[in-house]
């Protein structure tokens, strides 16, 4: 069992996941830290709550709030939560690599 699919099932025990909700959350988290993917459950919980379904957290609201973070053009917020796609340049030799802060002003 991938280790996110166990943080899911952890964070989110609470939660009642339609099927295919938790397979789908772990396949949009490849690559995130465990801090992104509990920030991502508390997110869907709250989510359910507000739209009225108590506890249940279907398909269409893991797209919604994982597609939020995922498909963000925020390369340094990609980054800092481990998401594929973050700009990776070297910087100067023993000096930490450039983020790309400020590249698109």
């Amino acid at each position: 069992m991938p280790r996110r699919t166990r943080l899911i099932a952890l964070y989110g025990a609470a939660l009642d996941f339609a099927d295919g909700a938790i397979a789908d959350a772990v396949a949009l988290s490849e690559g995130a830290s465990a801090a992104f993917v509990k920030e991502t459950v508390r997110r869907l919980a709250q989510a359910a709550l507000s739209s009225g379904y108590d506890n249940h957290v279907d398909r269409s609201t893991v797209a919604v709030i994982l597609g939020e973070a995922t498909e963000s053009g925020n390369r340094i917020g990609r980054r800092i939560v481990g998401l594929p796609g973050a700009v990776q340049r070297a910087g100067r030799a023993g000096a930490p690599p450039l983020d790309g802060c400020g590249d698109d002003l």
